[in-house]
Formats: structure tokens, C-alpha cells, sequence
């Protein structure tokens, strides 16, 4: 089961494929020293329209993040550049690869926290899900 299930519209549903916005849920992903890579699932059928990745701040170091997907074929659909800590970032997609079944979507940080921190990713989705 995945960690995130984006509902199904009822029926006449697929009529709305590629119109339809959704927002997830604000997923945590909670790092502590040693973590560099979190990651959650999400089962939906849509494109990925816009994400919204909340990075904290770590002390003793300067840490970046990275979110990426990859659908249920294990292809990476999408990778972000690599975002400040401290901020809150609107990443814009034109993704041309769907959402298809159950999807990860991981967060990267390119070093190793110092400090305990949790971001969060919040995700517009569109089409049937």
C-alpha cells in the first residue's frame, strides 16, 4: 500500500484525465544525522504539476536537497536541481512522463546533516486520479 493514495474520481472520471488538480497531503521526511535519502510512495494516475519542497535548516553544515520521482516502471520521471536549506521552493514541472500506479518520490540531500530536520513535499497532481 502506498504512503500516499491520490482518490479516484467516480465514474466519467477519465473524461477529466489531464484537467483535474489535486493537492496531496504535506508529506514530512524526517532526517537526522547519517540520513541523506527519504523517500514515500504515492499511488496516483496523473501528471506531476507542481511540487512544493519545504527544506530545512541544518546546523554545522550547508546541505541542499533534491526531490526526484520515479514511477511504478523504475523510471525517473523527474529530478529537481538541487534547492537551499532554510527555504520553500515552488518547482514548476512540464513533466511528459505520468504518474503511473504506485510512484516514489525521494528527497536527496547531497551531504550528511549535522543536525536533525524535516522537509516536506506537498504535490499538485493532474489528470484521473
Amino acid at each position: 500500500m502506498a504512503d500516499v493514495t491520490v482518490v479516484p474520481l467516480p465514474d466519467g472520471g477519465a473524461k477529466q484525465l489531464h484537467k483535474t488538480l489535486t493537492k496531496t497531503a504535506r508529506k514530512a521526511l524526517a532526517f537526522v544525522s547519517g540520513d541523506t535519502v527519504k523517500s514515500f510512495t504515492i499511488e496516483a494516475w496523473a501528471l506531476a504539476h507542481k511540487i512544493i519542497f519545504e527544506m530545512p535548516a541544518f546546523s554545522g553544515a550547508v546541505v541542499t536537497g533534491v526531490v526526484s520521482i520515479e514511477n511504478s516502471d523504475g523510471k525517473e520521471i523527474y529530478k529537481s536541481a538541487a534547492y537551499n536549506e532554510n527555504d520553500v521552493h515552488k518547482i514548476a514541472l512540464d513533466p511528459t512522463e505520468p504518474l503511473v500506479g504506485v510512484n516514489t518520490v525521494k528527497v536527496t540531500l547531497n551531504t550528511d546533516p549535522l543536525s536533525d530536520g524535516t522537509c516536506y513535499v506537498t504535490m499538485y497532481l493532474k489528470g484521473d486520479n
